[in-house]
């Protein structure tokens, strides 16, 4: 259930990179567009530190919600920058402490 629910939330994030709603993250010599990256039960989105990226993801994952029946764990949840450039919304098995996610922030 969680593979088919993960892949859906995949295909969200491509069609709203498509049609130019949502800004990804260049990575490398070539500049290979980076929006998301999963792992288990485990996901990462990555994008230029912009609000229309942030309400971007807020409604993917709204409408993920619902769509799957799955309930985010907001509390287990992170929403940050790291170099002001790449803001990255996290939300994992395992809690990070909250030191090292407020040194992460502030780099």
């Amino acid at each position: 259930m969680l593979n088919i629910a993960a892949e859906g939330l995949t295909g969200l994030m491509r069609e709203v990179v498509a049609t130019n709603h949502y800004k990804s993250f260049a990575v490398g010599k070539y500049k290979e567009p980076v929006s998301i990256l999963q792992y288990a039960d485990d996901i990462i989105f990555f994008g230029e530190a912009t609000m229309e990226n942030v309400r971007v993801i807020k409604s993917i994952l709204r409408g993920f919600e619902l769509a799957s029946g799955l309930k985010i764990n907001f509390p287990k949840s992170r929403f940050g920058a790291i170099l002001t450039a790449l803001p990255i919304y996290f939300f994992s098995f395992f809690r990070v402490p909250n030191i090292v996610a407020d040194k992460l922030v502030k780099i």
